[in-house]
């Protein structure tokens, strides 16, 4: 019985189980000559990216050493020439024309070794992220090599990143490099946010004795209560200015209370060898405005700062 229906199965002509067994191999083996013969993609490093790692990380075929700030890079001259200060030196009659190593003397104090390696870097990619405190030295560094592009970059960065922690810096580097709207956007937000500044030690002490006077001067700066205000503001900011340990210090408007109240001598700070820097500041006060109140008037008195006629 078993025997005439297992005939009869095979005659029916329905597909058995090896058949389709042998169908999934025949499918595999389809598939398997699809995968053989569709081309294969392998990601590959970019251009630039290669250009990069292997020419300035790696410093491969490297054809001149330059040095600087204590520190040597392997780099191209090729690529350098991109630079008019490279270019200048590798083409003109200079000692430096046929040298193998280089040394680049480093006379701005703006300029530091991460600078430096970002902006020759710059010479081996398309681009480069620049962060808002390091944009002044990157400023300095493509200024020494006369890359204009850079240059501009860097004060674009500049002026969109003004602020308590960088406002200082940018208005110091915009006096050395003669940038006039780096210079005005920073005296703007200074203007404007001086209170801010009062309450910081570390950055109230940064202000140079120039750029205060020119503040305290400027009708345009925001005075939120009185001028007597700008009085105490200036005393706290000699107290930093002379007292650095106090850099840090959250709370140092005392520490100035006592610094002047203690002082006994007959003659007042300003008209004292140290005090007399401070003068221009103090001069710029509009002093018909000073005193309000008769306790204004003793707490000046107290603090001897300056010269009571």
């Amino acid at each position: 019985m078993g025997n005439t229906v297992a005939h009869s199965f095979l005659r029916s002509g329905l597909p058995l189980k090896r058949k389709a067994h042998t169908f999934d191999h025949e499918l595999q083996e389809s598939e398997d000559e699809d995968y053989i013969s569709t081309p294969k993609r392998r990601k590959v490093m970019s251009t630039t990216k290669y250009v990069y790692k292997t020419l300035f990380e790696e410093g491969q075929g490297s054809d001149v050493k330059i040095v600087a700030l204590n520190r040597t890079w392997n780099l191209h001259r090729l690529y350098l020439s991109q630079s008019p200060y490279f270019n200048s030196m590798f083409n003109g009659l200079w000692i430096e024309t046929t040298q193998r190593e280089i040394n680049i003397g480093i006379e701005d104090e703006n300029i530091t070794t991460e600078a430096l390696h970002k902006v020759f870097g710059s010479l081996y990619q398309d681009e480069i992220q620049i962060l808002p405190l390091e944009a002044v030295s990157i400023l300095a560094s493509a200024t020494l090599l006369q890359l204009d592009d850079l240059i501009l970059q860097s004060i674009e960065v500049m002026k969109e990143s003004i602020n308590i922690d960088t406002v200082l810096l940018y208005y110091e580097a915009a006096e050395l490099y003669g940038l006039a709207d780096i210079k005005n956007n920073a005296l703007d937000w200074l203007y404007k946010n001086m209170d801010s500044i009062s309450k910081s030690a570390v950055h109230l002490q940064q202000i140079s004795c120039d750029l205060m006077a020119e503040l305290i001067s400027s009708h345009k700066l925001v005075v939120v209560q009185t001028e007597y205000t700008l009085y105490s503001l200036l005393r706290s900011w000699v107290f930093l200015k002379e007292n650095f340990i106090y850099r840090n210090a959250d709370s140092f408007l005392d520490a100035a209370d006592l610094y002047f109240k203690s002082n006994k001598s007959s003659t007042s700070f300003l008209s004292t060898s140290i005090g007399n820097q401070y003068v221009n500041a103090f001069r710029a006060l509009r002093l018909q405005h000073l005193v309000v109140h008769h306790v204004d008037m003793e707490h000046i008195e107290a603090d001897n700062i300056i010269p009571i006629v």
